[in-house]
């Protein structure tokens, strides 16, 4: 963080007492210093904080205000007035009296006069007393004049502020630990040397010693610096970067702790090994174990330790809770625990308050809506185990609760309602469930958002692009879109009757191209200063042209006929006491006014419009989906008149005081939409979500506690992730380890392990007509004695499902799937190797080729390795009609 941040809250300190004044921040995101927590113009070296909203030439900052710089062990503070190439006389004039009334200017360069105030040595009593003293003046001094564009209106300053503190949020470090419970072989001499202790473990069997007898050898002469090392065995290595914390366990008790611990390579110590390390004061051995870890929560929500040596733990509260305990057994140990658990709070769970704004003030005691269900949900499982199966039945219960009670025993009803809400085309959205599969191939950009490039036209002469939304980026603002008409009716800015809405004429027009950057300040300029404007005309003056007028006028200055066309609506049709609404895009609308001037011309316009017409305005800022206002999607002509027979009068008549904003309702009668994540594992999953895998927590999400946006790359939009978009992924363990899975996802998703369950070949499906019995042959004996072998010879991860036997009621059906996938999915398994898959299936499936045949002439190749080869045993899969399924 920045010394403009010490500044921003001193500044809000001051405004507490204060509330009409407003300072200027920063208010573009200019070579992304926003993000980089300069809130004020300049940089390392120096604050610029604006008092008025004129810029002040060349020097690119505001034309008055404080400036800090650092001086050693404070900041030194001035008053600058720059107003280099400025020609507006009146504001000569209103600097020259400012300048007066305060005193003290020295002229330093031409055109730019500085009053040193003071410093912070001893705080901001420098920057408040200028303010109580001078503060008012200068706004009396302005506002006399009538010159009231040179102050920053306060709707506009909390609009910047609010971007900053979603920036600031973002910057604060979130201060996560890893945490990592990780099995070590036991050890009766506390893990200080090494013990003669038994053990099932194959390689202490053997003789060895474990690698794990020096843990917390502190004397070890490897062990000098502020460093422990120490070794842990693991079939796969925990993939985290950062801060962790790693809980020792063994035999089924915690036994001690490193902190601000870290896994690194292999290296040699003393006679063992280290991969380990902690921070010497913050890591021990107990002298008590903790025992019943399972029982008291402290495995959260797994039943064992996983077989890769170490579990994850997701929750701040199970540490706090392992080393309160740790101190109630070990009270002669308070001060390790201690320091151990001051620097897991201080790194965890103690945050910065987020600034608050008075508007956020005054709602501090209003409940939070936030979504406490299971929001983001991966199934887990090998292959044919209904991990989609279960995804589909979870996403209907989520959308259609109540439908989902009343048929969730009829798979036909259901998988009929997935298919009514599944959303098939994003032109048209209609539904709640969209689906995607991840790939090696998927990407940020097709899953939040991107350029692609557009169409080419006959008179394009270089490559256009367009910015594209992604999947989930559009689920989102589908979620949202449900909202934005209720919010403006709930504001009671439409309470029109039948008799005013009658008489209502509404016209479309945009206020610059919502793609380019540079076209914003056309809509702020006419949002901020009452207008709308356009900019046909060639910079001509239209004031007092009939329509025939107009259009001799345009073709004279050789005009396109739509810049007739586009003037003379402007102009002419677009009557006092119309409407207007301003889109963004074809699908939004983001402002309504009512027309209250006829049109003027304004040769000195700030912006590059000077046609203009004055307008109130009805709602400003908004997004509102035009399918809630118009039956049909709007044009991109600038200006035109809406058909009234498809105009959605619900819309605009009144709303009552009894109705109730959606987001104010209980979060279980709210629209809920899901995103199902097939395969999410294939995925580079740092990569497909990106900044994202922040927000989708729950607490992260627009409404939670801890709520945060990020502004997205391409479009620049600010983003949040709505509590009501539920994230349902499905993973094939045989496909990728779960242990492998990337750690930032595993901490934000529950997951729910789906294993073979053989006693459903009885129950369900084809094969549960004959309750699981094919001629004699018992599908879930068959399964089960399968998958107890694939177990031995690989692991849990690789067995079969039940849902290759649901189909099966006869021995041809049987041998069909064996066939076409039992057999094919052990050899991907097995990587080819017959001889195992015979070890599964028995040799009535497989069988050992005997065969005689030599080896080309070769002697240049080893004649012993050649020898071995020929007495290797060659399998193969036996014909079908051999196939004996009892014999498994």
């Amino acid at each position: 963080m920045t010394f403009h941040d010490e500044i921003l809250t001193n500044l809000l300190k001051y405004k507490e007492h204060n509330p009409d004044f407003i300072f200027i921040p920063r208010q573009r995101n200019n070579q992304n210093k926003l993000n980089d927590g300069y809130w004020f113009q300049g940089n390392s070296d120096y604050a610029f904080v604006g008092l008025l909203n004129r810029g002040g030439g060349i020097n690119k900052t505001r034309s008055m205000g404080f400036v800090f710089w650092p001086d050693k062990t404070f900041y030194g503070i001035t008053v600058e007035l720059v107003h280099k190439g400025e020609k507006d006389q009146e504001v000569l004039g209103i600097y020259e009296t400012i300048k007066k009334k305060i005193g003290g200017f020295e002229e330093k360069e031409p055109e730019k006069f500085v009053k040193y105030i003071g410093n912070t040595s001893k705080g901001y009593d420098d920057v408040f007393k200028f303010l109580d003293e001078y503060y008012q003046k200068i706004i009396d001094i302005v506002e006399e004049s009538g010159r009231t564009d040179l102050l920053l209106k306060k709707s506009k300053f909390n609009k910047f502020l609010d971007r900053i503190k979603s920036r600031r949020k973002k910057l604060i470090d979130e201060k996560e630990i890893n945490k990592l419970l990780i099995n070590i072989t036991w050890n009766s001499k506390d893990w200080k040397e090494e013990s003669q202790d038994d053990s099932n473990h194959r390689y202490v069997k053997e003789g060895n010693i474990p690698g794990e007898s020096w843990n917390f050898a502190k004397n070890e002469a490897y062990n000098n610096g502020e460093y422990l090392h120490g070794f842990a065995q693991f079939t796969n290595p925990p993939g985290i970067s950062g801060k962790s914390i790693f809980i020792f366990y063994s035999q089924g008790k915690i036994v001690g702790f490193y902190g601000n611990a870290e896994v690194g390579e292999y290296s040699p110590a003393k006679d063992s090994y280290y991969n380990l390390r902690g921070q010497k004061n913050i890591s021990f051995v107990l002298n008590n174990k903790i025992e019943d870890v399972k029982e008291k929560g402290y495995l959260e929500d797994k039943q064992r330790l996983g077989m890769a040596g170490f579990n994850y733990l997701h929750q701040d509260a199970t540490i706090i809770k392992i080393l309160d305990e740790a101190l109630k057994l070990n009270p002669e140990q308070k001060d390790e625990i201690e320091n151990l658990k001051k620097w897991f709070t201080e790194n965890t769970v103690t945050q910065p308050t987020p600034l608050k704004t008075r508007n956020e003030n005054s709602n501090k005691n209003q409940p939070t809506k936030m979504n406490t269900e299971r929001i983001n949900e991966i199934y887990f499982g090998p292959p044919g185990t209904g991990k989609t199966y279960n995804s589909i039945n979870r996403a209907v219960e989520i959308v259609d609760k109540e439908y989902y009670e009343d048929h969730k025993n009829d798979r036909a009803k259901i998988r009929e309602r997935f298919q009514e809400l599944l959303i098939r085309d994003w032109n048209e959205p209609k539904g709640q469930i969209a689906f995607c599969t991840f790939h090696q191939s998927f990407t940020y950009e097709d899953f939040v958002e991107g350029i692609k490039p557009v169409k080419p036209t006959e008179d394009d002469t270089y490559l256009k692009y367009d910015i594209e939304d992604g999947v989930f980026k559009r689920i989102c603002r589908l979620s949202d879109d449900q909202l934005k008409a209720k919010k403006v009716k709930e504001k009671k800015l439409l309470t029109w009757n039948q008799a005013e809405y009658d008489k209502a004429s509404f016209y479309k027009i945009s206020l610059g191209d919502i793609k380019k950057q540079e076209d914003n300040e056309i809509y702020e300029y006419c949002i901020e200063n009452g207008v709308i404007t356009i900019g046909f005309g060639g910079g001509e003056d239209y004031s007092g042209l009939s329509e025939s007028e107009v259009r001799q006028q345009a073709k004279d200055l050789d005009l396109q006929d739509y810049d007739a066309q586009a003037l003379n609506y402007f102009i002419h049709y677009l009557k006092k006491g119309n409407y207007v609404l301003v889109s963004k895009g074809n699908g939004y609308v983001r402002a309504m006014g009512k027309v209250t001037g006829d049109y003027y011309y304004k040769p000195d316009s700030p912006i590059r419009y000077s046609n203009f017409r004055s307008v109130d305005w009805i709602f400003t800022d908004e997004e509102i989906p035009i399918d809630q206002i118009y039956d049909k999607q709007l044009s991109q002509m600038t200006i035109y008149k809406l058909n009234e027979n498809k105009i959605k009068e619900e819309f605009f008549i009144g709303t009552h005081s009894s109705e109730k904003l959606i987001t104010e309702a209980p979060v279980e009668q709210r629209k809920n939409y899901v995103l199902i994540i097939d395969e999410i594992n294939r995925g580079n999953i740092s990569s497909i979500f990106g900044e994202l895998i922040t927000l989708i927590e729950n607490d992260k999400r627009a409404g939670g506690n801890e709520e945060l946006e990020v502004t997205l790359p391409y479009s620049k939009e600010t983003f949040k992730v709505p509590d009501n978009v539920f994230i349902l992924g499905t993973m094939n363990t045989a496909d990728r380890s779960i242990e492998a899975l990337d750690t930032a996802l595993r901490r934000r998703f529950c997951f729910k392990e789906f294993p073979p369950r053989p006693s459903i070949v009885q129950k369900e499906g084809t094969s549960g007509k004959i309750q699981g019995n094919v001629e004699g042959i018992d599908l879930k004996a068959l399964l089960t004695k399968i998958n107890k072998r694939i177990e031995k010879l690989i692991d849990k991860d690789h067995l079969i499902g039940h849902s290759y036997f649901l189909k099966v009621d006869s021995t041809k059906k049987l041998k069909s799937v064996f066939k076409n996938e039992i057999i094919p999915l052990l050899e991907e398994y097995f990587f080819g190797d017959y001889g195992k898959i015979g070890l599964v299936l028995g040799s009535s499936f497989v069988e050992k080729v005997n065969s005689d045949s030599n080896f080309a002439n070769f002697p240049e190749y080893d004649q012993d390795i050649q020898e071995d080869l020929l007495e290797k045993s060659v399998y193969k899969i036996r014909k079908q009609k051999e196939w004996d399924f009892h014999k498994i």
